[in-house]
């Protein structure tokens, strides 16, 4: 191999990035084997239910902790099986008709994130709903293999104190928070 050969050898393998020299990462969840549940405690029962995810891409990067993204879904999608208690759900809390979206925008991710196997970490940013924005830390678990993550999400939603209206009546007591679950299967690839 020439001198001139090799210099452009070494340029062109210095271009192409390997995943394990990647900055940043993208992770895209598939809204097929994602699931997102609800719960929410009343008098009588737990009510409990699903929604329905549109699209979600979270970028980030593990040596700062900087992220970005959006996680979307889609508000007329959330039902917990009791045709009337849903509608009241779509229109007296979530005026979903009028906000159609629901929307996770991520900011940073704290903790240590292992970008092989398990790990636990917190991600913060914003949540909307209703139109309105609200300052939001998750607690999520992922398992990473290869190209692909497993991730378990948790967090709570204080609905009311976010100035929602509660769906309780009069001998019917509705807490005041909704605890929140997504489970997903990712796909991870590096970027930048």
């Amino acid at each position: 191999m020439t001198l001139a050969s090799s210099v452009l050898l070494a340029l062109a393998l210095s271009l192409v990035k390997s995943p394990a020299a990647a900055t940043s990462w993208a992770l895209t969840l598939d809204p097929t084997t994602t699931e997102i549940r609800f719960a929410v405690d009343s008098t009588l029962h737990l009510v409990e239910g699903t929604a329905r995810l549109v699209r979600g891409e979270i970028r980030f990067d593990p040596a700062t902790g900087d992220a970005d993204g959006e996680v979307v879904v889609d508000a007329s999608s959330l039902e917990s099986g009791n045709g009337r208690r849903d509608r009241d759900m779509h229109r007296k809390v979530l005026a979903s008709r009028e906000h159609q979206q629901i929307v996770l925008r991520p900011d940073r991710l704290l903790g240590n994130l292992s970008m092989e196997g398990p790990s636990s970490f917190v991600l913060q940013g914003r949540f909307e709903i209703r139109g309105r924005e609200h300052a939001v830390r998750l607690n999520v678990r992922t398992s990473i293999e290869s190209s692909t993550s497993r991730i378990w999400v948790s967090f709570i939603v204080p609905y009311v104190e976010w100035g929602m209206k509660s769906p309780g009546k009069l001998f019917l007591r509705v807490d005041k928070e909704v605890r929140i679950e997504i489970e997903a299967i990712a796909a991870l690839r590096p970027i930048g």
